[in-house]
């Protein structure tokens, strides 16, 4: 369905645009002879985040965990690698403790060094 604009609906428009562009105008002079009313903002966003938090955790070079963690050593959310499931992840030393809808497992990694 498509609507035209009429003669009175034009006029109005470009009344609404004119008032948007004079407040705009008059707010950035107000700034600009008073910075302390720019409020700052209330969070940064981090551009590694997505939305509610959720970030990734590198837990073991071939482990990721894409959630929350919780604390040092917890975490809740979607573990990839050579296990992909979902859950809480408690990370001590070389050893990760799962507890997910599969069940509790241990993965522990091992290195050696040169």
């Amino acid at each position: 369905m498509e609507e035209r604009l009429t003669e009175p609906n034009k006029s109005m428009t470009c009344l609404r645009a004119a008032l948007l562009v004079a407040t705009l105008v008059v707010a950035d002079g107000v700034v600009a002879k008073e910075p302390s009313l720019v409020l700052e903002p209330a969070f940064v966003l981090d551009p590694t985040e997505y939305p509610a938090g959720v970030r990734p955790h590198r837990l073991a070079a071939d482990t990721q965990m894409l959630g929350w963690q919780l604390s040092d050593a917890v975490y809740f959310g979607r573990r990839h690698g050579q296990i992909d499931d979902f859950g809480f992840v408690v990370k001590r030393g070389d050893d990760q403790f799962s507890f997910t809808q599969k069940g509790i497992g241990w993965h522990r990694n091992l290195s050696f060094g040169r």
